[in-house]
């Protein structure tokens, strides 16, 4: 079953150029996920080992402060991606 990028190559071509082969490229190493309501993409303490490109739905990026309260970070709504960005960059590193 072939699936649509069509979002998330949209997304990128407005900020770099992409012709077919760098479509072709992209989208063999994109997976795809559904998200229930409330479940975590990303758990404390676990390495964040991609970017979150979010289709249909909202997502939020929070963390847990030491008096047990949320603090949200950031929100992804369609068409946005959304991350643990700090240790995503991290990850990176380890790779350099």
């Amino acid at each position: 079953m072939a699936r649509d990028y069509s979002g998330i190559l949209n997304n990128i071509k407005r900020y770099v150029p992409l012709d077919k082969s760098d479509e072709i490229d992209f989208t063999s190493i994109v997976t795809t996920q559904k998200v229930k309501k409330r479940q975590f993409i990303v758990q404390p303490q676990f390495v964040c080992k991609y970017q979150t490109y979010v289709v249909e739905g909202a997502l939020r990026s929070y963390y847990v402060g030491n008096a047990g309260i949320d603090h949200t970070l950031q929100f992804a709504i369609e068409d946005w991606f959304i991350s643990d960005f700090n240790s995503y960059i991290k990850h990176l590193l380890l790779f350099l």
